[in-house]
């Protein structure tokens, strides 16, 4: 499945003028935390962003995407 490409500002980076296409690497990396197994939107991969303790920006950023998601999940289930 394709997701589009969004702007969604991270923590302390301005905008580049470009997309970001995830935009959650970029709010780990400028954490220091990976997500190396496993995808940051499965399963487990929403628990432990769900408890992962962020900056108010970045934690905005990861709550939308999560909101994002659940109002696609009709969609996403029925494809």
């Amino acid at each position: 499945m394709l997701w589009p490409t969004v702007y969604l500002p991270t923590a302390g980076r301005p905008w580049s003028g470009r997309p970001q296409a995830r935009p959650t690497r970029s709010i780990l990396a400028d954490i220091g935390h990976t997500r190396s197994t496993g995808g940051c939107f499965t399963g487990p991969g929403r628990l432990w962003l769900a408890e992962l303790p962020l900056p108010d920006a970045s934690r905005h950023v990861v709550d939308g995407l999560f909101a994002v998601l659940a109002a696609l999940q009709p969609q996403i289930n029925a494809a």
